[in-house]
C-alpha cells in the first residue's frame, strides 16, 4: 500500500509547472484513480469474492476477470478522456477530474470494505 501511495505522489510531483490548473488536476485524478484500483484489487486478493462476475474457479478473485472488469474499463475511460481533452484543448479537464476523483473515492471505500471480508483458508 505504501508503494501505491509513493507512486501516486511521484506521479503528481512530476507534472509540469507550465500546464494549466485543470490539466494538472486531471492528471492528479488519474493517479488517484490508479491508486484506488490498485487498493481495491490488492485488498480483494485472498478473500472471498461476493461478486459472482469476479469470482474464479474457487471462491476468490479471478485475476483475469478483475483485469477485464476493473482495469480495462478504467483504461478505456482514461483513453477517451485523453482523446477528448486533446481535441478540445483541455476544456473538460475539471469535469473529468471530478469524475475520476469520485471513482477513486468509491474504489477506496470498496477497498476498506474488502478488509472486513474473511480470508479464504
Amino acid at each position: 500500500m505504501k508503494r501505491i501511495l509513493l507512486i501516486a505522489a511521484l506521479t503528481c510531483a512530476s507534472m509540469h509547472a507550465g500546464e494549466n490548473r485543470a490539466s494538472r488536476l486531471w492528471k492528479a485524478s488519474i493517479a488517484a484513480l490508479g491508486a484506488g484500483l490498485a487498493a481495491d484489487i490488492a485488498t480483494s486478493a485472498g478473500r472471498y469474492e461476493t461478486n459472482p462476475l469476479l469470482r474464479g474457479n474457487g471462491l476468490g478473485l479471478s485475476p483475469t476477470r478483475a483485469l477485464a472488469s476493473k482495469i480495462a474499463p478504467a483504461a478505456v475511460i482514461v483513453g477517451v478522456e485523453t482523446f477528448i481533452l486533446r481535441r478540445n484543448r483541455g476544456a473538460a479537464g475539471r469535469g473529468f477530474a471530478i469524475v475520476n476523483f469520485t471513482s477513486a473515492g468509491l474504489l477506496a471505500a470498496t477497498a476498506v470494505h474488502n478488509t472486513t471480508i474473511v480470508h479464504i483458508r
